[in-house]
């Protein structure tokens, strides 16, 4: 697997110590949501205009084609493990990492952002579902709560070497 796959509940927190550990390990750095938003402009009209289908079908590829390029610290919303041919792509090409902050600590950080405010009651309760699905879909798991980018950077890096040695 020549690529790193980083997933976690947090979208702002993830793609921030995603980036830093790419630059820090020199690895190119893909966002999967900012490519399709990048491709489709307009997510929502596009479904309104092209369809559900339409839209699922650019996903999947621009999944597929982030994928197959090499030395790629990957971020991309949990969603997109959810389906399948999705997964399948991210895991044969990919190690996942799943950094995890607990309940409170998510919560805390979503009440810190007023634009996700009205979300923060159904995000918390959805809390357990999500968390349970990312902790069986990753390869690691590194618990986040209460570090700082460059300690959870160093975390990934230790974390991997001693999944690489187990290989």
């Amino acid at each position: 697997k020549t690529n790193i796959c980083i997933v976690g509940l947090y979208q702002p927190l993830i793609k921030e110590i995603a980036k830093s550990f790419s630059d820090k390990t020199e690895m190119f750095f893909a966002d999967v949501d900012d490519l399709i938003q990048f491709d489709l402009q307009d997510i929502a009209r596009a479904t309104e205009i092209c369809g559900a289908d339409y839209v699922k079908k650019i996903e999947r590829g621009k999944v597929k084609n982030v994928c197959s390029y090499e030395n790629t610290c990957i971020t991309l919303n949990t969603y997109f493990l959810n389906e399948s041919s999705n997964y399948d792509v991210i895991q044969s090409s990919a190690v996942i990492i799943y950094l995890r902050l607990d309940k409170k600590e998510y919560a805390k950080k979503l009440g810190n952002n007023p634009k996700e405010k009205s979300l923060v009651k159904i995000d918390t309760e959805m809390f357990e579902v999500r968390d349970k699905l990312l902790r069986q879909k990753s390869d690691i798991t590194i618990n986040c709560d209460g570090m700082d980018t460059s300690s959870a950077v160093n975390e990934i890096m230790k974390n991997l070497v001693e999944y690489y040695s187990k290989e």
